[in-house]
């Protein structure tokens, strides 16, 4: 039994392309898709549809990003790889958003900006409570 408030690491099955590849396509396939001529993915058709669609993306970049994290970095504590899953999450945001600056066919806004961190925040947020529920659970029945 651990003593640690932090949960025990699980290592992710599987080797470079199950853990790593899937967090490299994702990125690229957000480039590749912020930088077409028009809307890749048509917004819901609800007020700011555009900024949820940010937030979901970049959320779900979160998920890949730690798994490849996980299996990069095995000594790593769970919440510094949902730490740097949510930040290396932004700064990829950012980047697009510099990227659509150069493109004339794009624009860049500071809202798509911010709502590419609050998706990132709340995915690592989410998977940090689940991750805390799972160990108290756990520990709880061991005792």
């Amino acid at each position: 039994m651990t003593t640690s408030s932090e949960p025990e690491t699980v290592e992710p099955r599987g080797g470079f392309f199950l853990n790593v590849v899937p967090a490299l396509l994702y990125v690229g396939a957000v480039f590749y898709g912020g930088g077409m001529r028009g809307a890749v993915v048509r917004p819901p058709d609800v007020q700011f549809g555009d900024k949820i669609l940010h937030a979901a993306a970049f959320a779900g970049m979160v998920f890949v990003l730690r798994r490849a994290l996980m299996w990069l970095t095995p000594t790593w504590s769970l919440s510094r790889i949902l730490l740097v899953s949510a930040c290396t999450s932004t700064a990829v945001g950012g980047l697009l958003e510099l990227y659509q600056m150069a493109l004339p066919h794009r624009s860049a806004e500071w809202l798509d900006f911010a709502a590419d961190a609050l998706g990132a925040a709340l995915a690592a947020g989410l998977l940090w409570r689940v991750s805390r529920s799972g160990a108290a659970s756990s520990a709880s029945s061991a005792s």
